[in-house]
C-alpha cells in the first residue's frame, strides 16, 4: 500500500491539501483493516482503527487550520470566529499556530504509541514482555521472530518518530550522538544538541507511514497472521468492566 505526500519542506502547501494527504491515509488503512478482517478486539485490528482515529482527528485540525489560515482565506466564517474566539488579526495568528503545533504533537504521539503498544502485543504472544522494556528492544525482537528482510533498516525507519517524540523532552532538541545511517528524508535531521526540523505535518505523516508499511508486512506475514488471537490489554480490561 502507498500513497503520495507532497514535498515536506514545502512551504507553499497548504493545510487543506495536507488534509487531503491524511484523508487517503486514512482510507488506505481502513481498506487494510477490511482485507485483513481480524476480529475487531484483536490487537492487530486495534493498532489500525486507532491509528485511524489518531489521523482523523489530525485531519479536522487541518480542515479548520485551512478555514482560519489568513494567506488564503481572507475572512473565516463568522460562526468559525465566534467559536474559536477569534476577534483580531492577532488572534487568528496564535490560534493558528497553537492549533498546528498541539495537533502535530497529538497525531506523533497516538500514533507512535499505538504502533509501540501493537509490537508489545504481538510480542506478548511470544515471551513475557517487562514494562520496563523500551520501543527499540520490542521491535527489533519483533522484526527478529518474523524474520523481515531488511530487519535493520526497517528497525531504523520505526525509529524515526520516537526520535522526533524523544527530542519533546528538550523542546524539541536531539540529545544523543547517532550512528551514521540512510534515514531517507530524514537523514540529517538528528544532530545531538540541535533543533530537530523534521516536525511538519508532511513529515510526520511520511514518518507514521512509514512505520505503517512495516507494520502492514508484519500483519501479512504468516507467522502473525496464523496468531489464533492476539490479545490487545486495553480492550481486554475494558470489556471487563
Amino acid at each position: 500500500m502507498s500513497i503520495s505526500v507532497a514535498d515536506p519542506t514545502d512551504g507553499s502547501i497548504t493545510f487543506g491539501t495536507r488534509a487531503e494527504e491524511f484523508s487517503r491515509y486514512i482510507e488506505t488503512l481502513s481498506t487494510l483493516g477490511k482485507t485483513l478482517n481480524f476480529p475487531p478486539t484483536d490487537a492487530r485490528s486495534v493498532v489500525l482503527s486507532n491509528l485511524i482515529g489518531a489521523a482523523s482527528g489530525a485531519r479536522i485540525a487541518l480542515r479548520l487550520l485551512h478555514a482560519i489560515d489568513p494567506d488564503i482565506v481572507k475572512n473565516p466564517p463568522e460562526a468559525l470566529k465566534t467559536i474559536l474566539q477569534l476577534k483580531s488579526a492577532a488572534d487568528v495568528m496564535w490560534a493558528k499556530k497553537d492549533l498546528e503545533r498541539t495537533c502535530k504533537i497529538g497525531f506523533l504521539l497516538e500514533s507512535q504509541f499505538q504502533i509501540e503498544n501493537f509490537l508489545r502485543n504481538i510480542l506478548r504472544t511470544t515471551r513475557t514482555v517487562g514494562d520496563a522494556e523500551g520501543f527499540g528492544q520490542i521491535a527489533r525482537d519483533v522484526l527478529r521472530y518474523v524474520g523481515l528482510e531488511d530487519s535493520n533498516k526497517k528497525l531504523a525507519v520505526l525509529k524515526i518518530p520516537a526520535k522526533i517524540r524523544n527530542s519533546l523532552h528538550q523542546n524539541g532538541i536531539h540529545a544523543f550522538n547517532e550512528k551514521s545511517e540512510d534515514l531517507g528524508i530524514f537523514s540529517g535531521h538528528f544532530k545531538k544538541d540541535d533543533r530537530v526540523s523534521c516536525g511538519t505535518y508532511g513529515f510526520l505523516l511520511i514518518a507514521i507511514w512509514s512505520s505503517c508499511e512495516i507494520v502492514e508486512e508484519l500483519l501479512k506475514h504468516d507467522r502473525i497472521r496464523s496468531m489464533k488471537i492476539v490479545e490487545d490489554r486495553y480492550t481486554t480490561l475494558k470489556d471487563r468492566v
